[in-house]
């Protein structure tokens, strides 16, 4: 999702990588789907919207991709709800569980135990919200009548269980900090469009990543925290440089 989304910020105006970029996305997209996480695509979709919105060239099409998007998501939800309902047709491998999660949370296993596990999470937030219950702590939930010894599956949530809304604090403000300062900077009509597209593609990139840590392991996993903190810092060292950029500065 990551390399989808800064390909798709940096190289879609260069029409001599377009069907690269193309035979790129397909393989990325295939990828993901493959992978079986619902998580990813909720993340990779929050990713793109941002692109949209603050991309130079994706802003351009957004009202007709926006056009297009709604009736066709809306013909997709129902057809959903219909061919989930029709015994003998089941939903493509994927397309069920993403149903499923989406529509009917309570009913699928993997959701359900994730909503069992945040509940437990929020009642330990709510008995000791300053402190946490520290580092080291053990964490578990009842789930269909077993114990469930496990991490919340959101890393927002693990946060403020073992450090406090405090230590929740110390996490979430610099992040809102950095993210306001991409969008005011990305927003400066003075920033050329060689500048502004790495800074927007490295912004969804994160964004997509932050989404993702709210229903799965992320600052708990050092394979997974290491490149989120790794294109914070990319994102840090990108805005000076698109900020000293000239007026009329060529595009890289």
């Amino acid at each position: 999702a990551v390399a989808l989304l800064f390909t798709l910020s940096v190289l879609v105006h260069r029409p001599a990588w377009r069907w690269a970029v193309r035979c790129f996305v397909a393989c990325g997209i295939a990828c993901v789907y493959l992978g079986q996480q619902r998580s990813v695509w909720i993340a990779l979709m929050v990713g793109m919207l941002v692109l949209l919105v603050l991309h130079p060239d994706w802003r351009r099409r957004l009202p007709p991709i926006a056009l297009a998007a709604l009736p066709v998501l809306g013909l997709l939800v129902v057809a959903l709800l219909q061919l989930s309902q029709v015994p003998g047709r089941p939903l493509p491998t994927g397309v069920d569980r993403f149903a499923a999660g989406l529509l009917t949370p309570r009913a699928d296993p993997t959701a359900a135990w994730r909503l069992a596990a945040w509940s437990e999470a929020l009642d330990r937030v709510r008995a000791d919200p300053l402190t946490g219950g520290g580092l080291g702590a053990p964490f578990g939930w009842d789930y269909a009548g077993t114990q469930v010894e496990n991490r919340p599956h959101n890393t927002f949530l693990t946060v403020v269980v073992k450090s406090g809304v405090p230590g929740l604090l110390l996490l979430l403000l610099p992040l809102l900090w950095l993210y306001a300062t991409c969008v005011r900077r990305s927003l400066e009509p003075t920033l050329p469009p060689g500048a502004r597209r790495p800074l927007v593609g490295l912004l969804a990139a994160h964004v997509a990543v932050t989404v993702y840590g709210g229903f799965n392991l992320l600052l708990e996993s050092p394979y997974v925290a290491w490149p989120y903190w790794a294109l914070a810092g990319a994102i840090v060292a990108s805005l000076p440089t698109a900020n000293a950029a000239p007026a009329g500065g060529a595009e890289c």
